[in-house]
């Protein structure tokens, strides 16, 4: 009965766009989480049939097993109840999760920069560590710069690299305060997302679905490209996005 409902509902999902695909996706893991918990509790019954007497101990797994189809039970009634937009609101909030991780990540990078994601010719590669100490010892170091009276002009060098990081540190401020912005957008979104309502006008409920998955697709762009920025000004200390 229930893999005929689910079958039902992947078919109502996909021709006539009844239910949200995030939520039919949902639903479908959650059954079959439960069906790979009753074939283990299956299992652990059929290897007792084997057993003439019984130890402490014996019946441990089985009753982990119980436990685990009645928290399974639990979690689809719980899946079902809250709906649509109960799915969307608690993957709305996970992704609010990863990209305050984002924006904290960023902001602590801003507040203490670190200068080794600058393209300097000057410094080698941290995996190649140990063979550049070898080179240096051999008298390959690159040499510097060298000023009209014959002294290394390091300074200046040292500067520019200063003045390359100071950019980037800005930009990565901009960046925390637009993320925050984000963040804001995301809380106010989870707020008013309606809950659905039964109806029996098809063109409503294919409507409704339509624009939750439109939502999940739009928050999960979203922490995708926090991601890709975050990554891009600490790491490589790019401001070209």
């Amino acid at each position: 009965l229930l893999t005929s409902a689910c079958a039902q509902l992947q078919t109502e999902t996909i021709k006539n766009n009844t239910f949200s695909f995030v939520f039919s996706s949902e639903l479908n893991q959650s059954v079959l989480s439960l069906y790979e918990t009753y074939t283990r509790f299956i299992d652990e019954l059929g290897d007792s049939l084997d057993v003439t007497e019984f130890e402490d101990g014996d019946t441990d797994n089985r009753l982990i097993c119980v436990g685990q189809i009645w928290e399974s039970c639990d979690g689809l009634a719980k899946l079902i109840k809250s709906g649509q937009s109960g799915v969307l609101k608690r993957k709305i909030k996970e992704t609010t999760v990863l990209i305050t991780d984002a924006c904290e990540e960023l902001e602590e990078w801003t507040e203490n920069p670190d200068a080794e994601g600058l393209d300097d010719p000057f410094k080698f590669n941290d995996e190649d560590e140990d063979e550049d100490e070898e080179s240096e010892d051999e008298g390959s170091k690159i040499p510097s710069k060298v000023n009209d009276d014959g002294n290394e002009d390091e300074g200046d060098d040292d500067e520019e690299i200063d003045e390359e990081l100071k950019k980037v540190v800005e930009y990565g401020k901009k960046w925390v305060y637009k993320i925050k912005l984000i963040k804001l957008l995301l809380s106010s979104l989870d707020k008013s997302i309606p809950s659905e309502k039964a109806s029996k006008d098809k063109k409503h409920q294919s409507e409704y679905a339509k624009a939750i998955d439109s939502l999940d697709k739009s928050r999960m762009k979203l922490s995708e490209y926090t991601d890709d920025v975050v990554c891009t000004i600490i790491e490589d200390n790019d401001t070209s996005m």
